[in-house]
């Protein structure tokens, strides 16, 4: 199913890249390649159908996850956390202020 988005090509070497939201009814993905994510419907057969398409917020996002109508992602070559709102459709915008880097070891 195309995503709106490129992929890497390559593993990512994390966990998440991939999540349900919403009792399973909306599947976010990371676009590396590109450095995107996107939103799916999951039909009742199982079938998805993209439903937004949205710049990470850095470069190669690798993990997602979903709390309380809120996804963060994380940017693996940008160090940064991204928060955008998602609606119950499945449709998510970036929340202003939510960019954040993460620390360096």
């Amino acid at each position: 199913m195309p995503s709106g988005g490129s992929g890497k090509g390559a593993d990512l070497g994390s966990q998440n890249a991939i999540v349900l939201g919403f009792q399973h009814k909306v599947l976010f993905a990371v676009n590396a390649g590109d450095n995107t994510i996107s939103s799916f419907r999951v039909n009742t057969d199982g079938s998805l159908e993209l439903l937004n398409t949205h710049a990470s917020g850095g470069t190669m996002p690798v993990s997602l996850a979903i709390r309380n109508q809120i996804l963060y992602v994380v940017n693996a070559v940008s160090s940064n956390i991204n928060g955008f709102a998602v609606d119950l459709s499945g449709t998510f915008t970036h929340i202003p202020g939510s960019l954040k880097m993460l620390r360096q070891f």
